[in-house]
């Protein structure tokens, strides 16, 4: 209900906000690991269905072992390694003849990179120099262009930019998704981020517009193959962890190397 997402939005956008601004960087990672967690969760549930505790629990040891190595350079790839060794070998230890044995452990592989991987990189965006600025404009820049697409698409959309994928979603809101999220990027230099050049925001606000809609479109699949419409209901009027985090996994990686090499 658009009430419920208001108020969830009004409630959780501030708290964002402060901890992005004023919080240190172990209590951002901290947050940044109980997404993690719960959005891991909410994967296994939706893509391995039926799957042992000692499945679920490996899954979530390894998204956090990733979620930590992923920033640690040569010894972070030690990590992602050992994550990936440990998924097969649990598979091996627990080996029975069963045809969807396979496709289990790539699910599990799948979403401990999908879920912890790309999410790392907001913590690595926020270890840059004027990370808390760069952290800004890639929320603004994802909550503008989703709100932008939500309400327009609502209205105007008639044109259905995926219908097998996600029937709701228009082209009219995919292209208001861009002006949404060019008014935040814009704002943001106007007001916080002066570094940045109008170049910059043309190009951040390209990639976003393109990223952000393909994460929600990813996301969308793994739902669609469920056969449910949110991935939980940890946000009222918005859904679970991944429906609120599906935009930022596809947006965070590019901000974070466009920041790095610009920068």
């Amino acid at each position: 209900m658009l009430w419920q997402r208001i108020v969830t939005a009004a409630v959780v956008i501030p708290l964002v906000v402060a901890l992005v601004v004023f919080g240190p960087w172990e209590a951002f990672f901290v947050v940044v690991a109980g997404l993690a967690v719960a959005g891991l969760v909410e994967f296994f549930t939706l893509a391995l269905p039926g799957s042992r505790t000692a499945e679920r629990t490996l899954g979530l040891l390894l998204g956090l072992l990733v979620l930590v190595a992923a920033e640690q350079g040569a010894a972070g790839l030690a990590g992602v390694t050992v994550a990936l060794m440990a998924a097969a070998l649990y598979h091996l230890g627990t080996w029975e003849r069963d045809p969807e044995r396979l496709a289990r452990m790539a699910t599990l592989v799948f979403g401990v990179l999908y879920v912890s991987l790309l999410l790392s990189y907001l913590v690595q965006l926020r270890g840059l120099r004027l990370g808390r600025e760069w952290l800004l404009v890639l929320l603004a820049g994802v909550w503008a262009g989703d709100t932008a697409a939500y309400g327009i698409g609502k209205a105007l959309g008639r044109r259905p930019l995926s219908a097998q994928v996600s029937p709701h979603k228009t082209v009219e809101g995919a292209v208001a998704e861009f002006g949404g999220s060019l008014l935040a990027v814009a704002g943001s230099k106007l007001t916080f981020f002066p570094q940045l050049g109008w170049g910059d925001c043309a190009l951040l606000t390209l990639g976003l517009g393109v990223l952000s809609q393909l994460g929600d479109l990813c996301e969308s699949m793994v739902k669609r193959w469920a056969g449910v419409k949110e991935s939980g209901g940890l946000f009222p009027g918005h859904g679970g962890v991944l429906d609120r985090i599906d935009s930022l996994l596809f947006s965070a990686p590019f901000v974070y190397y466009y920041a790095l090499y610009r920068f």
